[in-house]
This record gives C-alpha cells, sequence and structure tokens, in this order.
C-alpha cells in the first residue's frame, strides 16, 4: 500500500479542439431540469444541478442497501419481465457467503492497520478541507488494498487497478462552455500505480472524464468531494456527475464519493446520480469501527464488478459503436457506427434525450458475445449541436464564426492543467473495459414501415432518451398514428433497452420501492427547491430507442429563402399530418423541424382526413340541451372545417407541395391527443415547449406560472419563431448587419419582452441593402405572417373567453371544435403567404456560398 494518494498523469500532447460548426439547436422537454452551458460559472453551476436534483433524492437508513445496488447480480429462478424491476428478487453477490468471509478479513485488516496512516481527522480541528484530503484519500486507498487482498477469487476485472490521488484543481475536459469542475480527489484504473515507469504521474498534470485513447491512464472515473456542508458537497459532486454523465451518455447511474469532516454532522456517502435524480445513505462515521466497516464493504462491492452493467454501462452501446435490431428479427443484431451527434442534452436528472447518426455497417451480424467483440478506435465524429434545450433552459448556440468543420490546434507540447483549454466532455474513445454484447430487447414496436430491411451502409437516426412511465409511449404512438404521413418523421421501430439478464435498462432498482417508502426511515432528501415534492414518488426513467429512416439536416442549411419557406410549409403539412391523426406536438423548435437530406422519405402525397373536417360544435343534444353559438362573437374564425380544408388542397395543388417532401417534422416526446386532453385539468404543469420558440401567450403564462390551455394557435406560432431562427442563423448566408447581430443576441435569450420587441419592430422598419440576403428576402414574409399570428392569438383568447359561458360537461366538445378550426387555419394562412411570395422568392435563386476566409 502507498504511503499517500499520488497526483495523476501528465498529458502526453494536447487534443485538438474543434471549432464552432453548423449548429442545430434542439428543443428538450418541460421535465427536463437543465440548463444550457455557454459560460456557466462554478457558482452558477452549483445552483442549477441543486435545482435539478431537487425532491427528487433520497438516502437509505444504511448502507447495505447501496452495496446491493451496486453488487453484481443475476435473476433468481423464475423472475422475468415486471419482476426484475424489484432488487429482491436478484441474488446479489454481496449476500453470498464467499463474500461475507473476504469481507470480514478485509475488515480485521483494516482495523490492524497502523491509523495514522489514514486516521480522518487531524489532531487540530477545524482544519481546511485540503488538510482532509490525504488522510481521506490514504483511507479509501485502504480499503481497496484490504479488500482486494481478501478477494482472490471474487474480485472483478472492472477496477483491476483501481487507485484514488489527491487532484485538487480543473479536469482537461468540461461539460460546453461551463467552467470546468475542480475534484478533490480522483479514482481510477492505474492513477499512482506507475511509479518507477517513463509514465509516472506527475503533479500539476491532467486527467480527463473521456480521454483519447492514448491517455487511458488518465481517465477519471470516481470523483471525490471533500466539504463541511453536506448540500453543498452534493451539489458540487452533481457537477461531477454531470461530466461523467456527459462522457457516457447512456450510463444509469454516476458514483460520487462525499466527505464531510465535520466529527458531529459529517461522515462518508456514495452519492449514486442517475436520471431520476439522486440515492444515497445515512453519513457514515469513520471515527467509529461500525462507520469504517461499512464504508470498506462499500469499496469492495466496487471491486467485485466485471462486466460493463455492473458499472452502470449499457452492454449493446459504447456510445461510439451499437448494435441495435434487426427489423425482421429482434433477437439477432445489426452493427452500426455513430458518424453525427445530432443532439445532446446535458444534464444528471431528466430524460437526457441524445440523437445519433448511425451507419449500419453489418445488417447479418447475428448475436454477438461480450467475448467476441474487440473494438478497434475510429476517427471521432464531427459533432453536431441541437442546442436550445426545452422549458427552464435557455438557448446559446453560437453564430457561426468559422467554415463548418475547421479547428483549432493547440500546441504540440504537452500542457499542463493551469495552461489547458478545457475540450468539451463527450464519448471520444471507447472505455477500455466496456466490451460489447448483444441483448435483445424485451418488445420492440414497429414503425410505418415494418417490412424494410436495413442495407450495409445505409443511414439510420437512433434517438435515446429516458422516458417516466406515463411519458414512454407517447412519442411511440404518435409516430403509430401518423405511419409515415407526409411531412413526418419515417419511424423503423421503437424498444426499450435491456441488460444481457434481461433486466431493464432503468433506474427502478436505485431508488425506494413503495413498502421501503412506507415502513423504513427511508426518506426524501431534498437538497434544492426544484423537482418533486416529498408526498411524489421516485421518479422511476427506462432507455427508450426509437430508431428512424428519416435523415434530416438543420433549416440553418437551406440554401435559399425558397427553400426555407417551402420547409416551413412541408413542416407545417407534416404538423397538420400528426395532428389530424390525433396528436398535437407541443414542442416545435427549429431542432426537430428538419430538412430532408437527399430523395423524399416518403411517397405518401399530403391529403385531409374527413375526420378532421367534421363539426364537432354545437354537440348532440345534453340532457335535452343544445347550445348555439349565435351570441358568441369570436373574430374572424371560420364556424366550420370543410371551406378551411378545401381551401388548404387547393393552395397545396397550385403551389405543387403537396408530393415530394423537402422537410418534416420530428421528436414527439411532449405531444398530447387532443382527443383526451380536456379529460383533466391544465395547470401550470401541463404547458410544454422550447422557451426561445413558445408562443408569447404561452411564455407568458409560463413566467406568471399561472394556468393555460395550450392550442394548436401556440404551436402555428412557434413555426413563426422556427422561420425566425432560420433566417437569423442561415450558414449559407452570413453576411449580418449589426441590427441582425443584435436581434440574434435577443432571441437566444428567450426573454418574451424581447421576443415581443422584436415583432414591434418588425412592423415598422423597412428592410433596405444592408440587411443580409436571407433577411432582406424574408423579414417582409416575417412582417406578413406576424399579423396573421397575432390575429390568431387574439381570436383564440376570443374562443377562450365564450368557453366560461359553456357548461363544463360540453365545454370539450366546443374546445375541440375550434382546436380543428385554428389548425387548419393557421396552416391555410401561411399557404397563402407562400402563394403570394414564391414567384419572388425562387427569382432570388440560391444564396452566395459563405467565405472559406
Amino acid at each position: 500500500m502507498s504511503s499517500k494518494p499520488k497526483s495523476p498523469p501528465s498529458q502526453p500532447r494536447s487534443p485538438p479542439v474543434s471549432s464552432s460548426t453548423p449548429i442545430k439547436p434542439s428543443s428538450k422537454s418541460s421535465n427536463d431540469n437543465h440548463k444550457p452551458d455557454s459560460g456557466r460559472s462554478q457558482a452558477d453551476l452549483i445552483r442549477i444541478m441543486r435545482d435539478e436534483i431537487g425532491g427528487q433524492a433520497y438516502q437509505f437508513p444504511d448502507a447495505t442497501r447501496i452495496s446491493r445496488i451496486l453488487s453484481p447480480r443475476t435473476p433468481k429462478n423464475g423472475m422475468a419481465g415486471a419482476k426484475l424491476a424489484i432488487l429482491d428478487n436478484y441474488d446479489c453477490l454481496v449476500d453470498a457467503p464467499e463474500f461475507q468471509t473476504a469481507f470480514t478479513a478485509a475488515e480485521a485488516a483494516l482495523e490492524a492497520a497502523p491509523k495514522n496512516l489514514w486516521h480522518p481527522w487531524p489532531n487540530k480541528p477545524p482544519s481546511p478541507e485540503r488538510n482532509h484530503y490525504g488522510y481521506f484519500g490514504e483511507f479509501l486507498n485502504a480499503c481497496i488494498h484490504f479488500g482486494g487482498d481478501a478477494l482472490p477469487k471474487l474480485r472483478g476485472s472492472w477496477y483491476d487497478e483501481l487507485n484514488f490521488v489527491v487532484y485538487d484543481r480543473v479536469m482537461g475536459d468540461t461539460v460546453g462552455k461551463a467552467s470546468p469542475v475542480k475534484p478533490d480527489l480522483l479514482g481510477g484504473n492505474g492513477l499512482a500505480t506507475l511509479e518507477d515507469s517513463e509514465d509516472s504521474l506527475q503533479a500539476k498534470d491532467t486527467l480527463f472524464w473521456s480521454p483519447r485513447s492514448d491517455q487511458s491512464k488518465m481517465r477519471a472515473e470516481i470523483p471525490v468531494e471533500v466539504k463541511d456542508n453536506w448540500p453543498e458537497l452534493i451539489s458540487q459532486a452533481a457537477t461531477y456527475a454531470r461530466c461523467l454523465f456527459s462522457a457516457n451518455p447512456s450510463r444509469t447511474f454516476a458514483l460520487v464519493i462525499g466527505y464531510n469532516q465535520t466529527a458531529k454532522r459529517g461522515g462518508f456517502r456514495f452519492l449514486l446520480f442517475h436520471r431520476g435524480g439522486l440515492t444515497s445513505h445515512v453519513p457514515l462515521l469513520l471515527n467509529t469501527r461500525e462507520g469504517r466497516a461499512d464504508a470498506l464493504r462499500l469499496m469492495m462491492t466496487l471491486l467485485l464488478w466485471s462486466n460493463p452493467r455492473d458499472a452502470g454501462f449499457v452492454s449493446t452501446s459504447n456510445e461510439l459503436d451499437f448494435w441495435i435490431p434487426q427489423p425482421s428479427n429482434s433477437q439477432k443484431c445489426i452493427k452500426a457506427t455513430a458518424k453525427q451527434i445530432l443532439h445532446n442534452t446535458n444534464c444528471v436528472r431528466g430524460r437526457a434525450t441524445r440523437v445519433s447518426r448511425l451507419s449500419c455497417e453489418d445488417p447479418n451480424a447475428g448475436v454477438v458475445s461480450s467475448a467476441g467483440v474487440n473494438l478497434a478506435p475510429v476517427s471521432q465524429a464531427t459533432v453536431v449541436r441541437r442546442r436550445s434545450p426545452r422549458l427552464e433552459a435557455k438557448a446559446a448556440p453560437s453564430p457561426p464564426t468559422s467554415a463548418p468543420g475547421s479547428r483549432k490546434t493547440a500546441g504540440a507540447q504537452p500542457a499542463k492543467s493551469e495552461e489547458l483549454t478545457a475540450i468539451p466532455v463527450k464519448p471520444r474513445e471507447r472505455h477500455p473495459k466496456h466490451r460489447m454484447e448483444w441483448s435483445p430487447p424485451a418488445g420492440l414496436t414497429n414503425g410505418s414501415q415494418p417490412s424494410v430491411q436495413v442495407l450495409e451502409g445505409q443511414d439510420v437516426v437512433l434517438k435515446a432518451s429516458w422516458q417516466t412511465e406515463s411519458s414512454k409511449n407517447v412519442e411511440k404512438f404518435m409516430y403509430m398514428a401518423g405511419a409515415g404521413a407526409f411531412g413526418t418523421a419515417v419511424v423503423l421501430y421503437s424498444y426499450e433497452a435491456t441488460h444481457p439478464t434481461g433486466e431493464p435498462v432503468s433506474n427502478c432498482l436505485l431508488v425506494p420501492t413503495q413498502q421501503e417508502m412506507s415502513n423504513t426511515p427511508t426518506h426524501p432528501w431534498t437538497i434544492g427547491t426544484g423537482g418533486a415534492s416529498e408526498n411524489e414518488p421516485p421518479e422511476i426513467r427506462d432507455l427508450c430507442i426509437t430508431v428512424f429512416l428519416s435523415i434530416g439536416q438543420s433549416l440553418y442549411e437551406a440554401n435559399s429563402s425558397y427553400d426555407i419557406c417551402i420547409g416551413i410549409a412541408h413542416a407545417l403539412l407534416g404538423w397538420l399530418s400528426y395532428y389530424q391523426s390525433g396528436w398535437m406536438h407541443r414542442d416545435i423548435s427549429i431542432g426537430n423541424v428538419l430538412l430532408t437530406l437527399g430523395q423524399s422519405m416518403t411517397d405518401k402525397p399530403f391529403k385531409l382526413e374527413d375526420e378532421i373536417l367534421k363539426p364537432l360544435w354545437p354537440p348532440a343534444s345534453v340532457d335535452g340541451t343544445t347550445i348555439a353559438l349565435d351570441h358568441m362573437d369570436i373574430g374572424s374564425p371560420s364556424q366550420t372545417s370543410a371551406p378551411i380544408g378545401k381551401d388548404i388542397i387547393t393552395l397545396v395543388e397550385k403551389l405543387k407541395i403537396g408530393s415530394n417532401c423537402t422537410a418534416f417534422v420530428a421528436d414527439g416526446d411532449m405531444s398530447m391527443k387532443w382527443s383526451t386532453y380536456f379529460d383533466n385539468e391544465h395547470t401550470h404543469a401541463t404547458r410544454s415547449g422550447t422557451p426561445e420558440f413558445m408562443s408569447l401567450e404561452l411564455q407568458r403564462a409560463m413566467n406568471e406560472n399561472t394556468d393555460y390551455i395550450q392550442s394548436p394557435a401556440d404551436d402555428i406560432q412557434s413555426f413563426f419563431w422556427v422561420m425566425l431562427w432560420a433566417v437569423l442563423f442561415n450558414n449559407m448566408d452570413q453576411k449580418r448587419c449589426p441590427r441582425e447581430v443584435a436581434w440574434r443576441a435577443e432571441m437566444e435569450g428567450a426573454d418574451v419582452r424581447a421576443k415581443g420587441d422584436f415583432t414591434a419592430r418588425l412592423n415598422i422598419i423597412r428592410f433596405g441593402p444592408e440587411y443580409s440576403a436571407v433577411g432582406a428576402q424574408l423579414f417582409p414574409v416575417l412582417k406578413v405572417w406576424w399579423r396573421k399570428q397575432r390575429q390568431l392569438e387574439d381570436d383564440w383568447g376570443e374562443v377562450l373567453g365564450g368557453a366560461e359561458s359553456i357548461p363544463s360537461e360540453i365545454r370539450p366538445f366546443f374546445y375541440l371544435h375550434h382546436y380543428h378550426l385554428f389548425a387548419l387555419r393557421g396552416v391555410k394562412e401561411f399557404l397563402e403567404i407562400m402563394d403570394q411570395y414564391a414567384p419572388t422568392l425562387k427569382d432570388y435563386g440560391k444564396f452566395a456560398p459563405p467565405s472559406s476566409s
């Protein structure tokens, strides 16, 4: 055993740092309480993480439960399906007599060790927290040393060289543009074990959350935070967990060790962060033999890990390579490699949506065992970011400042941490211990083209997100209802991920059961102001995957003003396709209105269904009473849908835009079925959307925390803001006048007042030659469209006012009737504008290509 925790290894050479690439902001949901990363200070990030975890934090009354959660396990005989969501239905290795024998021997050896090597409290308290780093690090390494010696037959291979070092400086990579974090200590394989080699660890050198393959001895895997205040310690620890999740987004949990050095209220904790929040145990007092024994048990549990599942990873993906089901036989798999990251949500608690473009390499790979896969590194794909997280987050896309794909390369000499510009945390190389294994999904739902065969070299898009029980089927059902209609995404299939044992990839085993919540001292452990209240159950999230045949690119890449308008028109028709199949999207944003790449995705022409044109008002008599609308003045909306529908079809035919789809709408995880929308009350908690793209009234309701009935008029206005962003951030036309630059900054701020100010100025400004080509051509279109938007919004307000006089039992008919009217009217009004401007927009031609300088 070494006498003191060592410093980390040096960095052989500085990695290249990608500069700005074409950015694709995209929406994330109202349930993802994450914030963007641009310019975040540590103080801001700590506050954000505290509120993100919120009330979804739980502590068990003893550490044994955490040891069982982390233990390698196998299902008991006869256990399958839903029973695998209960920990007691597994045989845990830490419960085996062999482990108990080893633990007893290790505990005796630990107690017999010289206490001056690692005694956790200096002789003269109080003392600065840095005085405790070495002592606590030695205690952790002592547990590994004695625990490993007692486990020769049971020890796994995942942490065969685990060691902890004092770090206390910034990491070499960070999340987005946030300030890099500064762990007090770090644990990882091979740290401080190479004293006699040329790679020996040097002071002031840099570790990484996601190192390159030639930096394998510089991987930080278990961060440690020392602090004398638990709320502050946990919030800081959450920032480390965020980095671990960014390095491996599909992992089920991230472990951080916390140590509070105060004698009375302090102690040792394993902090398990997961997509539903945080799970821990009561503090273990290391000045007691019982506390040291429990800490030893936890450390020995880590030494049992031997496969990705044990360490919190999935077996079917290492973030760069994927095994996905064959469409015709989900028991077999297709090997695919990530080419491009289309979207990634950086958070701890939440859906953590990640969208990857994959290239299918071998459609006939068959079943692959973990021993049979040895993945070779490939070139790192360019990451295309689609930012602008939903609801509580603000967008932070930087305007294009350099040609796509350009790089800034750091010097070739090794860089010390104080000289290093932190690079983004992202899956950079495969984890050296992460060997993949095919695990067929428990259930697979085919999409709109179930008979399609995936060919070698074909690209698909994989969306992975952690969904709650109430939401995990929403997007899947929306896509099934759309059935590949015009302007909608073409889905291959959807499924929930599983481990090779059949266990769901979920946080269900990491949170208290209902019985534990009722019968034990387990209780919510609130560390922030956001999230669940103490009366809410633990937030269980499962890893849900959807694979698309549709490949899209951002509206930012449009080559002409006409392409932007035709893209908006086709996306509106796609939105209407979803709507008439029964679903309202509720989260239209720049990230999910995409241009098609290559040929049209569907041969289906646009059509209107008869059902959407049938009047729902007045309804059939209710208790002998029929309500008429003659007394109600709701402005300009037509009272029947059929004439509006007829106008839409006429305009589609006139514009020749009903086939050869060039854009589509994706992402349906915040959609809702309008036929049942009015079965429930709608409060501030039921709003949905991305602030930058919300309608003004919806965003005001969000800011003021007032109840709000979200309607098709809100989605229609979201398309207006999407078009504005497509104009302001177009990558093809990069000339911008000062006013356009200012508008960019204002729109990124997602402030409803700035949005309102923009629309006021839009109505009075004349757009001359000083503006960009895309701005001069499309701001006038936006001006006309905004006038239509305002009238639509005003008329919807009249509908809401009129609803107050309708008896509650038939009010849903009234709302739905006007839902359909406003959905059709909003689409029609843009097509009318398109009809007015299409000839002129076509004459403008394509934008001049961006300068390469």
